[in-house]
C-alpha cells in the first residue's frame, strides 16, 4: 500500500510526518495519495524546515549528526525526484545525491530570492515545515508561490501550532487566513504587501485542508493542520490528484467543502453588502506593522527602498487613470494602508494609505500638477462626509472631502526639493475615519476612510 510505504519511511528516518515519531501527525496518508503516481517521475520538491525543533534543541552544537529525516524519506520514496532543502540552520554538509540543501531564513525575502536563483525555481511541490510563525509562513508563501509550476502543490504543515513567542501582534494566523479564503470571509491582516497579495490570490486555484492525527493536541485544535494550495493551471505529471482523493477514507478535507474551489475568484470571492445607496466591499488588509514588511518608506523629501524589498516605484505617465476597481491597475502603485480591490473600488484603511508613482515624460522644469480624485466617503446620517488630507512627498496639498461618489481636484506646486528622482508619494491621511459597525451598517469594526475609484495626475498649463 502506498500510504503504508511512505509512513514506514517516515518512521524509519525519524520524520513526524509519519505516525510513530515525535508529534506523529500522519501527514503521509495525504502525501502518499497525492504523489504515489509520480514516484518514478522527475519532479522538483522543496522543503523548508529540515529537522524537528525538539531534535535541534537536543542536538545543539552537533546538528551535523542529525540527518534530515524528511529529505531522506522523499529521496527514497520519490525515486527520480530532485530534492531541495532550506533551513535557518546549516545542514549543507548533509547534501547527498539528488538532495541539495541551502541555508537561509524564510522570513527574509532576499534569502528566498537567493534560493530561487540558485535552484532555478519551477518547483512542482513546496512544503513549509519551517518555523511555524504565521508571518514567516506568509512571507514565504508570497515569495515562493509564484515559483511553483502551474498545477503545482504548496503545502503548509502544522497550522494548528504557532510558537507564541514568535508570533507578531496583529498578524492573522495563517490558518485563519486560509480558512477565510476558503469560506469567503474577510478582514485578515497579513505579513505581505498589497502587490504580493494580489499576485497570490490571482494564482491560487483550490485550497484543501486536512487534520493532524497527533494525540498531542485536542481533536478540535488539530483541525486544518495541513493546507494544500493548488496553483492554477494543469500540471503534466501531478494531474488533479486532490480531486481524485477527496472522498477516500481519512482524507476528506475539513467541512464545509462547498467553498474550497477558488476557480471563480475573484468574482465569487468578494461579497458585498448594499447599504443606503452605497456598497461596502470587504476584502483583505495588508498589514504593515514592522519596517521589515514595508516596500518603501517616506522620509519627507522622497523615498527610500528598504533592504527587504528593494523595489522601484511603478512608472506612471501623467494623464493616465489609476483604476481602483477589481482588475484595475491600482495594485501596481499601492503600498500600505489599502483594503483589497473590489468591484466598487478600493477602501483605505485608517489612518493612512499610500500610492507610489515614478513619473515619466515629465516636461523639463514642470512642477505644477492637478490631482483629480474620484472617491466616495463612508457616510451616514451622523457622518455626512469623510475628509482626508493629501500629502505629496511629505508636502500638504489640501483637504479632500467626500460624501457620495464625486470628483475632487487639488492643484499642487512642487518645491524643488519636493520631487526626488521623479518619484511621487501620495499619502491620503484620513481625518475622520469610522467603521461600518459604528454607522450600524454591518459588524465590520475596521475604521475605513475613502473608497477610491480613480486617481489622475496631470501637469497644469
Amino acid at each position: 500500500m502506498p500510504t503504508q510505504e511512505l509512513t514506514r519511511l517516515a518512521n524509519l528516518f525519524g520524520s513526524d510526518k509519519g505516525d510513530a515519531v515525535l508529534c506523529a501527525h500522519g501527514y503521509t496518508r495525504v502525501y502518499a495519495a497525492l504523489l504515489e503516481h509520480v514516484r518514478d517521475q522527475p519532479i522538483r520538491i522543496l522543503e523548508i524546515g529540515l529537522v524537528h525543533g525538539q531534535t535541534q534543541d537536543s542536538m545543539r552544537g552537533r546538528l551535523g549528526e542529525t540527518g534530515c529525516p524528511s529529505l531522506r524519506m522523499w529521496a527514497e520514496y520519490l525515486r527520480a525526484a530532485t530534492i531541495f532543502g532550506f533551513d535557518i540552520e546549516d545542514f549543507r554538509s548533509l547534501s547527498e545525491p539528488r538532495i541539495t540543501i541551502f541555508q537561509g531564513d524564510q522570513s527574509r525575502p532576499e534569502d528566498l530570492a537567493d534560493l530561487v536563483a540558485q535552484t532555478g525555481g519551477a518547483f512542482d511541490i513546496i512544503i513549509d515545515d519551517g518555523s511555524h510563525a504565521s508571518h514567516h509562513q506568509q512571507i514565504a508563501l508570497a515569495q515562493l508561490f509564484t515559483h511553483l509550476a502551474p498545477g503545482g502543490l504548496y503545502c503548509i504543515e502544522d497550522l494548528h501550532y504557532q510558537p507564541v513567542d514568535m508570533e507578531l501582534p496583529g498578524i492573522s494566523t495563517t490558518r485563519e487566513f486560509l480558512r477565510d479564503l476558503r469560506f469567503g470571509r474577510s478582514g485578515a491582516r497579513l505579513a505581505m504587501d498589497q502587490r504580493g497579495l494580489a499576485v497570490l490570490l490571482g494564482q491560487i486555484g483550490t485550497i484543501h485542508c486536512f487534520d493532524s492525527q497527533s494525540n498531542r493536541w485536542p481533536l478540535a485544535q488539530r483541525e486544518d493542520a495541513l493546507a494544500v494550495l493548488v496553483k492554477r493551471g494543469e500540471h503534466p505529471l501531478l494531474g488533479d490528484a486532490l480531486h481524485q482523493i477527496a472522498d477516500r477514507q481519512n482524507l476528506v478535507p475539513t467541512q464545509p467543502r462547498q467553498s474550497d474551489h477558488l476557480a471563480q475568484l475573484p468574482a465569487s470571492f468578494f461579497g458585498h453588502t448594499a447599504i443606503h445607496g452605497q456598497t461596502i466591499y470587504r476584502g483583505y488588509t495588508s498589514a504593515q506593522l514592522d519596517p521589515t514588511y514595508l516596500v518603501v518608506t517616506a522620509n519627507g523629501r522622497g523615498l527610500q527602498s528598504n533592504d527587504a524589498h528593494p523595489q522601484l516605484p511603478t512608472h506612471y505617465r501623467p494623464g493616465d487613470d489609476i483604476d481602483f476597481h477589481l482588475g484595475g491597475n491600482a495594485p501596481l502603485y499601492q503600498r500600505q494602508g489599502w483594503d483589497f480591490s473590489s468591484e466598487g473600488g478600493n477602501w483605505t484603511i485608517a489612518p493612512s494609505a499610500q500610492l507610489v508613482l515614478n513619473l515619466v515624460d515629465r516636461p523639463v522644469g514642470a512642477r505644477d500638477f492637478l490631482i483629480e480624485v474620484l472617491a466616495q466617503g463612508l457616510v451616514g446620517p451622523q457622518h455626512p462626509t469623510t475628509q482626508a488630507e493629501l500629502f505629496i512627498n511629505g508636502v500638504a496639498t489640501g483637504i479632500l472631502a467626500f460624501g457620495h461618489q464625486q470628483w475632487c481636484s487639488l492643484p499642487f506646486h512642487a518645491p524643488p526639493e519636493g520631487l526626488v528622482d521623479e518619484t511621487l508619494l501620495l499619502d491620503f491621511r484620513i481625518l475622520n475615519p469610522i467603521s461600518p459597525k459604528a454607522l450600524g451598517f454591518s459588524l465590520d469594526n475596521r475604521e475605513l476612510g475613502l473608497l477610491l475609484i480613480r486617481v489622475r495626475i496631470s501637469y497644469s498649463a
